[in-house]
């Protein structure tokens, strides 16, 4: 993988600020792959107006319904969506989420690696921010419930990913969740602000304003 020359990438940054949501619309989008590291990184890969993406699936997410799983008793929706996370087929971004009731084992869920974008060529644009979250209720700071590593949905690394806890066995309604955006396509200034509390610190907010492309 390489970067491309930031002046290209500063051009398409300024192309598609132009263009409005929905993100399912983004100009030569093949497709949304969303990385999950349970048993090693795995990729579930949707076309841009697959089902799974353009709708978010009742609750309870279960055995029978979910989008991806790699272990029974973890299971996934992902969705198009606005920055505070509700569904919107025509959104500017995608949220993941999820549920992982105790005891699911020794270790917290919600381990998204990465979101991608993918475009003719090999292209790639990995998701640059974190527009909102919510951990499970069940974290007790630690190893299955860490602070901060929203962050690592979003730094391009395949081997990092966030715990965030679990959710309550008595509650199968809840879920942990994730909202991701892409800078030049997402709308930022739809980002909650930071007194939420869903707002990732400055470091974040600045790289929000960096653009990756990947080939």
């Amino acid at each position: 993988m390489r970067w491309i020359g930031q002046f290209t990438t500063l051009a398409l940054a300024a192309q598609m600020a132009t263009l409005a949501a929905p993100l399912r619309s983004t100009p030569n989008l093949q497709s949304v792959t969303i990385f999950e590291a349970t048993f090693g990184v795995v990729g579930t890969t949707y076309a841009p107006a697959a089902p799974q993406i353009t709708a978010r699936l009742p609750d309870p997410l279960s055995g029978s319904n979910f989008d991806f799983s790699f272990a029974a008793g973890e299971y996934y929706d992902v969705f198009y969506s606005n920055a505070d996370g509700s569904p919107n087929i025509d959104g500017a971004f995608l949220t993941v989420e999820g549920v992982w009731p105790p005891p699911g084992a020794n270790s917290g869920g919600f381990n998204i690696a990465e979101v991608r974008l993918n475009f003719p060529g090999g292209v790639f644009d990995g998701a640059d921010f974190v527009a909102s979250f919510q951990f499970g209720s069940v974290c007790t700071p630690g190893p299955t419930c860490i602070a901060g590593s929203e962050a690592t949905i979003v730094d391009g690394n395949l081997g990092t990913f966030p715990r965030f806890g679990f959710t309550n066995a008595s509650n199968p309604n809840e879920r942990f969740r994730a909202t991701v955006g892409f800078t030049g396509i997402s709308d930022i200034s739809e980002v909650p602000e930071p007194a939420t509390g869903l707002l990732l610190g400055a470091g974040l907010v600045a790289a929000a304003l960096v653009r990756r492309r990947w080939s």
